[in-house]
């Protein structure tokens, strides 16, 4: 990528920026899908549709919370003075709590694509 950029930094950049480049390019279509019909639920199946949504809301206000927590302790963890072994465990943390934001937010993309895919069937 950038020959000049530290060993670490350029596998970052190369490793971790693909991924989040390419989050934002495939939320694009499902955005664009998403409420293209007019479409009304019907009465029976709002209290369902509404306990869905309430659940995937806190799922993911529960899942960003816990990124942030899992990235503060890792933070301290890599910070502080603690040893190398924590230093080694911290960044672990830290590497996974990105993969289970991405996969949190991958998550709620494919259930938008899905929603707004079988979204017709149930179409009144």
């Amino acid at each position: 990528m950038v020959p000049n950029l530290q060993p670490g930094l350029n596998r970052i950049l190369t490793k971790g920026l693909t991924p989040v480049v390419g989050l934002i390019l495939l939320s694009s279509p499902v955005a664009a899908q998403t409420g293209t019909e007019d479409c009304s639920i019907p009465s029976s199946l709002q209290p369902l549709f509404d306990l869905l949504n309430t659940v995937e809301v806190l799922a993911f206000s529960g899942g960003v919370a816990l990124g942030v927590i899992g990235m503060s302790v890792a933070g301290l963890m890599i910070a502080g003075p603690f040893g190398e072994d924590w230093v080694r465990r911290g960044k672990q943390l830290a590497k996974n709590t990105i993969l289970g934001v991405v996969i949190l937010a991958s998550a709620n993309m494919v259930v938008a694509f899905l929603i707004g895919q079988l979204s017709p069937s149930f179409c009144t």
